[in-house]
């Protein structure tokens, strides 16, 4: 895409004709799509698909005049949850009217809510995907961005001097999906120096799928990392780099919830977690889950002493409680324990359960063919593996 093509979608009846097909079904809009006023099917198509996955990753982009990406870039770029979050915590670390640069700019989504801090350097070889995230910054509000269609290289060695760097380097080579550090580009292992030279801060994000502690050793003065997640789904690891940092970093478990404002946090250190020790017990009157977050960042035995609560095995990672206590995850109260047959579908309303299984042998799958269940209902069933004994529970959420 090009400028002529922004201007050719700008059009009042082109921008009509989206509004009125934002709630098609893309497949079944390309089998009888044909161009409209000089716009390709493939392209009114792209936009939108790009408008309906705006409204729920999007929500304030979701809106007439924003030029929607190829489907690829749509996928990588940051929701509107995790951009905030990012430039909020920027904010905690920056001067007022902070100088920083994205030298990773794409769809320009972390851009535009860094660019709240102060002047901000967009830095994006792609002409393309540049034009685009200019446009849609002029329309949600112009700041002081100054768009370079360069690398990151080649921007790095004309600036002697930035107050922040962010980057998210790209973890897509030939078409394959990538998540080691070392394959992604730019190439942040052998930057690194070169940005805390320039920039006192630098914050990565990487791919959740990355190993945290992998991700620590392979960088240098890592202040702190960030696990976040989002409804309890894992989305992004955040590692922050500061000059001349030498010492354990902060690792910060962060559940952020698309329709409520509340962000919970939970922050421990590697060390505490080696030297941490759990108790163990049989399943009391309170079970909890650990959101998504924590699990990834590998809390165990730092949550259990830190909580005064018991975990089940050193490998279940469920906790135990009498009392009922607030936990950064989801809980339930036990109110039976079963054996796993035929007759336990009579115990669910409607023979319905939610399943979930926690270093068990069976899959939920295997759960409902054993024993008739379907999923759905008000009742969960837990299977899960204590210390020396299998443990099949029915429980309610809380």
């Amino acid at each position: 895409m090009i400028n002529t093509s922004i201007a050719d979608l700008l059009q009042d009846r082109v921008q009509a004709f989206l509004r009125q097909h934002e709630q098609d079904d893309v497949q079944q809009f390309m089998l009888s799509a044909k161009p409209v006023y000089g716009v390709s099917p493939s392209l009114l198509a792209q936009q939108i698909r790009g408008r309906q996955k705006a409204m729920h990753k999007l929500p304030s982009w979701a809106q007439e005049k924003i030029i929607f990406p190829p489907t690829l870039n749509m996928e990588q770029c940051s929701s509107e949850l995790t951009a905030r979050f990012k430039s909020r915590l920027i904010r905690t670390m920056t001067k007022p009217d902070a100088h920083g640069a994205d030298l990773t700019g794409g769809f320009g989504v972390d851009a535009w809510f860094l660019s709240a801090l102060g002047p901000l350097e967009y830095i994006e070889p792609d002409e393309q995907l540049l034009a685009i995230a200019q446009h849609n910054h002029h329309i949600l509000g112009d700041r002081k961005v100054t768009y370079h269609a360069t690398s990151a290289e080649a921007f790095l060695k004309d600036h002697a001097s930035l107050d922040f760097i962010y980057l998210d380097p790209s973890r897509r080579i030939g078409g394959k999906k990538k998540f080691l550090l070392e394959d992604s580009v730019p190439d942040i292992i052998r930057l690194q120096e070169l940005l805390l030279q320039i920039a006192p801060i630098v914050l990565v994000k990487t791919s959740p799928l990355l190993d945290l502690s992998r991700g620590c050793a392979q960088l240098r003065h890592v202040a702190g990392a960030w696990v976040i997640s989002v409804d309890n789904e894992c989305r992004e690891l955040l590692f922050l780099l500061r000059r001349d940092f030498d010492g354990e970093p902060i690792i910060t478990c962060t559940d952020l919830f698309s329709r409520n404002p509340q962000i919970n946090e939970y922050r421990f250190t590697f060390a505490e977690e080696r030297s941490a020790v759990a108790s163990f017990a049989e399943p009391l009157d309170f079970l909890y889950e650990p959101s998504a977050a924590l699990l990834k960042g590998g809390a165990f035995k730092h949550l259990a002493q830190g909580l005064g609560i018991s975990k089940l095995a050193p490998n279940s990672h469920l906790y135990t409680s009498h009392r009922r206590i607030e936990f950064p995850g989801r809980a339930f109260r036990v109110l039976e324990s079963v054996k796993l047959d035929k007759s336990l579908v009579t115990k669910f309303p409607g023979g319905q359960a939610n399943i979930i299984t926690r270093n068990y042998p069976l899959r939920p799958e295997e759960i409902k063919k054993k024993t008739g269940l379907a999923d759905g209902g008000d009742l969960y069933l837990i299977c899960t593996q204590g210390t020396d004994q299998h443990f099949v529970l029915i429980a309610e959420r809380i």
